[in-house]
């Protein structure tokens, strides 16, 4: 009993001496010295809060408040250091592990750590084996990473041999291996995520490898399924000096109405869509993409609608829609609609347009200027009629609110096909109006209409 009682005695006055060290032994006297070491090496002031030493259950470091830059590039609420005691007496002091909660980074401070690391050869005093950082955010040019969590195993010399990152729950992972010249080698996977910069665009699944340089990341093998399509192929993201993305992607199924209503507010068209779009942007920051956008590519919508409009009602009677109303404000339903798109800074031009349907073909172009203005021509041709009627229809009003009625030059021919050969002059009509203008606008530009 006796024994017992001087065991718990000795038991509890070790715990006591454990928590009373903290607080007897003044680490806070360091912090200058620390603060000073880390400022000379990042090239940056650095600041610490407090210092403090915990030996429970195991002897650490604990340092808060610490910031980097004089106006932050970097803060970290909490930075616990594990140290080695094996290798306390060593002449290279092994820090096990050295872990970085609520850390809040800029692209700034990010690059210039990556050079650090790189920059960095041969044996130091101090060897660190594992960086953890917890609930982590990166602000670069115009996006933020949230919900990050990063694990760095380092080599001897201070190189990272293997990062592991994962964001926002885990929806995001990357694992990243060094290569020579300095790049890292990513392997990419991502689960219900959404783009973090640009347009809201939300992946069902991305699988990637890439090769990430400090100017940007080139990805040879980009894969991903999205509104229920795929899309894969070349993609490369740059940051230096500006923003730059660019590829050369396969598109195949990809629900069109969801991925449209990301640029526009009103549904103009739905469908699956199918292609082979070679994009480029670039712009001084992420918010600016957009209107740099440049694309061209072939096109395939299959089982689809055109909104607000009825390309149907605009053409069966030329003679008897002319209000403003015609072909407006219901839908045309297609089996295929196919063509060429081609985005710039003046906005979205279609040309070489083909739809088909049950009763409808028809062919030609429109422009979608950037403050959504429309203006083009369609040529709709009628099946199931007595006579089989080709009318040309221009388009005008905005993508909100299309107008698509018969050309001045089709309702002129028809009027007088009409009056000269009553029941058959309609047809006759519009077919001599067609030749009028191929003959004399034929040299309009590519989408513009025939009023």
């Amino acid at each position: 009993m006796i024994r017992r009682t001087k065991a718990l005695i000795i038991t509890a006055g070790l715990a006591a001496a454990a928590l009373a060290v903290p607080w007897l032994v003044p680490v806070a006297r360091f912090i200058p010295v620390i603060e000073a070491k880390a400022s000379e090496r990042l090239g940056e002031p650095v600041k610490i809060a407090s210092l403090r030493l915990s030996l429970v259950p195991l002897p650490h470091f604990v340092a808060t408040g610490v910031s980097a830059g004089t106006t932050p590039l970097g803060e970290i609420a909490r930075v616990t250091v594990r140290p080695s005691l094996l290798h306390l007496f060593s002449e290279t002091k092994v820090l096990r592990e050295i872990r970085l909660e609520r850390v809040v980074l800029q692209q700034a401070l990010l690059q210039r750590l990556g050079a650090l690391s790189l920059s960095r050869a041969g044996p130091s005093a101090v060897r660190v084996d594992r960086v953890v950082i917890e609930d982590g955010k990166l602000q670069l040019r115009g996006a933020t990473i949230r919900d990050l969590d990063a694990e760095i195993l380092l080599n001897d010399d201070g190189r990272p041999r293997e990062i592991r990152i994962t964001s926002e729950g885990g929806r995001l992972k990357v694992v990243a291996r060094p290569e020579p010249g300095g790049a890292l080698a990513l392997a990419i996977a991502a689960r219900a995520w959404t783009l973090p910069a640009g347009p809201a665009i939300l992946f069902d699944r991305v699988d990637a490898t890439a090769l990430l340089t400090r100017n940007g990341i080139e990805s040879r093998d980009f894969r991903a399924t999205l509104y229920a399509g795929t899309v894969s192929g070349p993609l490369t993201v740059s940051w230096k000096p500006g923003w730059a993305i660019s590829g050369e992607m396969s598109v195949k199924g990809v629900a069109l109405q969801a991925l449209a209503g990301l640029f526009f507010r009103e549904h103009t068209v739905s469908g699956k869509l199918s292609g082979g779009p070679r994009f480029a942007v670039r712009a001084k920051h992420a918010r600016d993409l957009l209107p740099s956008l440049e694309l061209a590519s072939d096109f395939t919508i299959r089982d689809g609608v055109l909104h607000k409009v009825d390309l149907v009602a605009a053409a069966r009677n030329p003679l008897a829609r002319q209000d403003a109303s015609a072909g407006k404000g219901t839908e045309t339903r297609f089996d295929e609609l196919s063509g060429h798109l081609s985005v710039d800074r003046d906005g979205y031009h279609f040309s070489s347009l083909q739809v088909a349907s049950g009763l409808l073909r028809a062919t030609g172009g429109i422009s979608i200027a950037r403050d959504k203005t429309l203006d083009g021509r369609v040529n709709a041709e009628l099946r199931g009629t007595a006579s089989l009627l080709t009318v040309p229809l221009h388009v005008s009003g905005t993508a909100q609110d299309p107008v698509v009625r018969p050309t001045k030059s089709a309702v002129a021919g028809a009027v007088a096909g009409s009056v000269l050969l009553p029941g058959i002059g309609t047809a006759i009509g519009l077919k001599a109006s067609q030749l009028t203008d191929k003959l004399f606008g034929g040299k309009k530009r590519a989408g513009a209409g025939t009023k």
